[in-house]
């Protein structure tokens, strides 16, 4: 194969490849699978070589400066899968290998490492897929050591994915008393020279076991034999920035083009994940719990609790009965804080951040109000900034406040809050006042009774997944329960409570499911949206009106374009956000449509336009 003219890919949303010269000098060193150094749109930067041509038709051709690497750092296998997931997710080429690669190697790094040629070719046999349906982790992770057993005894690598990164310390300890295999932690995001050396370790077969969580599904890993992919319906597992992967499907992309065998494990599976186990027949496993708490409804239509409390009577009760019995009870109330809405009384302005379209939340223990999305902070303002009044209104309580109710009904009670920030969980509380940050220890934390505060709020979400979540949190506090799980709520007649008391989960994917496909939705349609952002909240909202409007203008058959609406966050750190959804049976379809819509579209203001395939 001739070397003059190499086709070049980079990390930008730009089709390409492009072509450059190369020079006889590097003739000897360059290869597919190369980084390179060249100049791109007047600037120097690292692109991909991807293939090589005898001709171009461009007369003058840049040359190529540099080539970053003695070996290849991409292999064909590489490549292959590259292409995949750039047509999987709607991504340039150039962007699915700077996704796959760790960000050390983004940049004009040398590596001098060569790649030993006698490593073990990736299996030929077919990858089977299995549903790993645990609500007993001690028999789930006998079976799980089963299918690693059979893998490392193959010579094959295994790579085990958890949404968390503070479960890879004790996912690794359980799998090293069982293994003698040496074990890679992949907790962050390789960006350093000396990380670099541990990744050519990992692509070198140095490490048969990986255990990382949301980007080690791209560790490097030749003679790959099993990927499990530990609570899999877990929102931490989204990607939310361009390309916005999931680790589910790209394990799927994985299984299919190195025919390993791949395991999800969920104590109550995404609905996507059940659809696609029913459709395509995978291996189902069903591990049922040893002991199952007791459900009790508390209806607060009959047991309001008022306004200024969250506890109704029977809670109230249920708390004290606990304390006299030296027992530990955990109450669940997903608000992090003392408040998450300050207003004027007097003129109702709302205190919000500066930067985004969101209330601030107040932390009483740092006398701060804080941004849950950008981290922007600030004092509480003493008088209201739009009308000078003196009085502001703190309202919509969280933990916070919650636990100084409880102080004041319970004063022996040991009380402890946990969330993101605060998670030293003393021994001797008796009274754990959580936030979803508590889901992070589930399989280790026991607590006699578990109660939900408001389970109104987790349903009612603006995501049509929110029942999914709702029944899966549900699950999962009900394994946290040794006795008993309460539920305050109104809504007594949800699908979601329904189906919990006998946890009969087939019928809850019987009924979810039909919801979907009457509402068109995922799994049975593939939707996309198309966020436009930018500085100037005018000019973003009619662009993405006018892309809206040619989209339905040039609209192809099997495609449908929504409406064209601001994000349910409309500004996020200074920028206005606004989305145009499209829906299709067909990924590829729908996927080809946009691409070559948005080449055509000429925008009349400047405004960055991603995808996002998980909306």
């Amino acid at each position: 194969m001739s070397k003059k003219i190499a086709q070049v890919v980079f990390g930008l949303p730009i089709e390409g490849p492009f072509d450059y010269s190369v020079d006889s000098n590097f003739q000897e060193s360059i290869a597919i699978g190369s980084r390179v150094f060249v100049s791109f749109n007047r600037r120097n930067a690292v692109g991909y070589v991807v293939d090589f041509r005898d001709k171009s038709p461009f007369a003058r051709l840049n040359p190529v400066i540099d080539v970053l690497d003695k070996s290849p750092v991409l292999s064909q296998a590489d490549l292959v899968f590259a292409r995949s997931f750039s047509s999987f997710y709607g991504c340039s080429l150039g962007e699915a290998l700077e996704t796959i690669l760790p960000a050390v190697l983004r940049k004009k790094n040398r590596v001098d490492f060569v790649f030993p040629e006698n490593l073990p070719n990736i299996a030929a046999a077919e990858g089977k897929v299995t549903l790993a349906h645990s609500l007993n982790r001690k028999e789930c992770f006998n079976f799980l050591s089963e299918q690693i057993k059979a893998v490392l005894e193959n010579k094959q690598n295994v790579l085990v994915l958890l949404p968390e990164k503070i479960l890879i310390k004790s996912y690794s300890k359980e799998i090293s008393k069982v293994f003698d295999a040496p074990v890679y932690c992949w907790g962050s995001p390789f960006t350093s020279k000396k990380d670099l050396d541990i990744w050519l370790e990992i692509k070198s077969g140095k490490y048969p076991i990986i255990i990382g969580s949301r980007s080690s599904i791209f560790a490097p890993l030749r003679n790959l034999g099993l990927i499990v992919v530990e609570d899999e319906g877990n929102p931490a597992y989204f990607q939310d920035q361009t390309p916005n992967y999931n680790p589910r499907e790209v394990a799927l992309l994985r299984q299919e083009n190195e025919k390993c065998n791949v395991t999800f494990v969920s104590s109550s599976p995404s609905a996507e994940t059940w659809y696609k186990k029913e459709k395509y027949d995978w291996e189902y496993k069903y591990f049922p719990a040893e002991n199952q708490a007791q459900v009790q409804l508390v209806d607060l239509s009959n047991y309001n609790p008022g306004k200024m409390s969250y506890l109704s009577y029977p809670l109230q009760s249920q708390i004290k009965k606990v304390l006299d019995e030296h027992k530990k009870i955990i109450l669940f109330f997903n608000r992090r804080g003392f408040s998450s809405l300050t207003q004027c009384d007097k003129c109702g302005f709302k205190i919000k951040c500066e930067r985004c379209s969101v209330n601030l939340t107040f932390i009483y223990s740092k006398k701060k109000m804080f941004c849950r999305r950008c981290g922007f902070s600030c004092d509480l303002p003493k008088i209201c900034p739009k009308c000078e009044g003196a009085y502001l209104k703190s309202s919509i309580a969280g933990i916070e406040k919650l636990e100084s109710e409880v102080t004041r009904l319970y004063p022996q009670a040991k009380i402890f809050c946990y969330d993101k920030e605060n998670k030293a969980l003393p021994e001797e509380a008796n009274v754990i006042i959580a936030t979803q940050a508590i889901l992070e220890i589930k399989d280790g934390m026991k607590a006699d009774i578990v109660a939900v505060l408001n389970f109104d709020a987790e349903v009612n979400k603006t995501d049509f997944r929110s029942g999914q979540k709702a029944f899966s949190l549900l699950v999962d506090l009900n394994l946290m329960a040794k006795e008993k799980l309460i539920v305050q709520t109104r809504l007594m007649d949800n699908y979601c409570i329904k189906y919990l008391k006998k946890l009969d989960f087939k019928a809850f994917y019987k009924t979810e499911l039909k919801l979907r496909k009457e509402l068109q939705l995922p799994p049975y349609n593939v939707m996309v949206a198309i966020n436009i952002r930018g500085t100037d909240e005018e000019k973003i909202a009619g662009l993405s009106q006018e892309l809206h409007d040619y989209l339905e203008q040039n609209i192809k058959k099997g495609v449908e374009v929504l409406d064209s609406k601001a994000d349910e966050v409309s500004k996020l750190r200074d920028q206005y956000r606004y989305n145009v959804v499209l829906r299709s049976k067909n990924q590829e379809t729908l996927l080809s449509f946009i691409k070559s819509s948005l080449k055509k579209f000429k925008k009349k203001s400047r405004a960055i336009i991603t995808l996002d395939t998980n909306p």
